[in-house]
């Protein structure tokens, strides 16, 4: 959370709406948020007054007139067609920019763009003029960057926890989940599948929030609002119904009656998944608020998800979405206390995103049987094994990387409510005895317990008796060895002898 002097002003004046309890919670919430904001890794880029204007219409000839008239900068600008370009590259402050059959690069801080390139517009200090409503409004952006920009680490990331990170690639030679990246709209993530390795820029991110969202296994976080600081921050509103804001969108809100509710200010709502909203949710005891301006549909679909699963289980609703101002105010004014959604849940530090949502939506469903929810996305489901072909080598328990497998006694085990559904498990199996279904999540205790998927009994050396192996294992060996040996009988023996006895019967000792 960047400390701003403009938001401390407009966030003081707002404050004077609410008594003096509210206040301190307010003020201790953005507190928490500074806490776990990381002020040392901050940068400075000198952003010269220079913008090439990419395009062959009136209307990027006539803004390259309306730069030169600016009061504000001398600018350096000119105006190049998309055709004569071969390459752009570089970065905010340092485009290079090669035209065909000229020797020498041109370099430009900024770009304007009165075509459609969607590779360019991914680049922070890339505008497309269409984004605007006026060249003022534009040109207001690029004034705000020249000279010394200042940004920081925005995103956080935990490459331990990632499910893409060093894994093999699928049968498309892609990762097994880069949502991140996929949701990203520049250059502020992305992955290279060569290494399978995510890059995150601090320069090219927008602050938008969708990688947080979008993440099953929490290893990206945003500075400030990590799971820890918004699970403090959920505390402070016990018996409130929170109505959550956007910093930029306070200065929309002064107006509004908040009646018993009370502000909950985040840097970007959008970064809410449905276990930052279920803890607010259930740490409350109330109904939420959002406040959403922008109608982002990955926000909808886990608000749909919490909501479904609230109505199936409480008959009511859980959150309340709005996108405009008069929506707020009549969301506001419906939302209530929910004494039964009240639940307290201390997290761990190490507890990975769908652990606590787990063990929150255990807390949700109890002992009783509310039938299903389908998920938004592909990140529940439940894996199914075959029995028969399972010989428990145990492949998937070491590829999964969230504890959905593990290992039991000669037994396969699988808890469904840990399960991010991301299909590693199904390409790491050698018997080709594991599926997915994906999109669902069971209203049912037994879906947050680990059961026996597939076992077998062990088996004992034919030499000592020692158990040194499952069953199955040990008949698929003979199976795959018996014709190779053929009728070496000590040879064979040694298939069916521990570690210990096969070398004595090998040497004959």
């Amino acid at each position: 959370m960047v400390k701003d002097a403009s938001y401390e002003n407009v966030l003081n004046a707002f404050l004077q709406n609410f008594d003096s309890t509210k206040q301190e919670i307010l003020k201790e919430s953005v507190e928490i948020a500074q806490d776990y904001s990381d002020f040392l890794h901050f940068y400075t880029l000198d952003v010269k007054p220079s913008v090439l204007v990419l395009g062959k219409s009136d209307e990027a000839k006539d803004f390259l007139d309306f730069i030169k008239t600016s009061k504000k900068h001398s600018y350096e600008a000119k105006l190049l067609l998309p055709q004569d370009i071969v390459a752009i590259n570089g970065h905010l402050g340092d485009f290079e920019v090669k035209l065909k059959d000229e020797a020498e690069s041109y370099h430009f801080a900024q770009i304007v763009l009165f075509y459609e390139d969607e590779h360019l517009q991914r680049f922070m200090g890339c505008e497309n003029a269409g984004d605007y409503e006026s060249a003022e409004a534009l040109m207001e952006v690029l004034d705000s960057r020249i000279g010394d920009y200042q940004y920081h680490n925005i995103i956080h990331y935990d490459s331990h926890k990632c499910q893409y990170h060093q894994r093999r690639p699928d049968k498309n030679g892609q990762g097994y989940c880069h949502q991140c990246a996929d949701v990203c709209p520049t250059f502020g993530v992305t992955k290279d599948d060569s290494l399978m390795e995510l890059q995150f820029s601090a320069l090219d991110c927008i602050s938008c929030g969708a990688c947080v969202m979008v993440c099953p296994s929490g290893s990206v976080q945003r500075d400030g609002y990590t799971k820890e600081s918004l699970y403090k921050i959920a505390k402070l509103y016990k018996g409130i119904v929170p109505v959550v804001l956007a910093q930029a969108d306070l200065v929309l809100v002064d107006g509004i009656d908040f009646k018993e509710s009370l502000p909950l200010i985040l840097a970007q709502p959008r970064m809410l998944n449905e276990v930052y909203l279920l803890s607010l949710i259930q740490e409350s005891g109330a109904q939420v608020v959002l406040f959403d301006r922008s109608g982002d549909m990955r926000l909808k679909e886990s608000v749909d998800l919490i909501n479904a699963i609230f109505n199936q289980v409480y008959q009511k609703q859980a959150i309340f979405l709005a996108n405009d101002i008069q929506e707020l105010q009549s969301c506001i004014l419906q939302a209530t206390i929910q004494n039964n959604f009240y639940y307290t849940y201390y997290q761990q530090h190490t507890e990975a995103l769908r652990q606590i949502f787990s063990e929150r939506l255990k807390f949700v469903v109890l002992d009783g049987d509310f039938g299903e929810v389908v998920s938004g996305g592909n990140t529940y489901g439940e894996v199914l094994v075959d029995k028969e072909k399972c010989t428990l080598c145990m492949g998937c328990v070491g590829a999964c990387n969230v504890q959905s497998l593990s290992a039991g006694d000669f037994s396969l085990l699988h808890n469904p409510s840990l399960c991010t559904a991301c299909g590693y498990c199904v390409d790491s199996c050698p018997e080709n005895a594991i599926s997915v279904d994906f999109g669902k999540i069971v209203l049912k205790s037994r879906w947050f317990e680990a059961s026996v998927m597939a076992s077998d009994s062990g088996f004992r050396c034919v030499e000592c008796g020692k158990v040194f192996a499952n069953t199955k294992a040990v008949e698929k060996i003979k199976n795959i060895m018996t014709p190779i040996f053929g009728n070496d009988a000590t040879r064979l023996r040694t298939l069916e002898c521990c570690e210990t006895c096969k070398v004595k019967v090998m040497f004959g000792v």
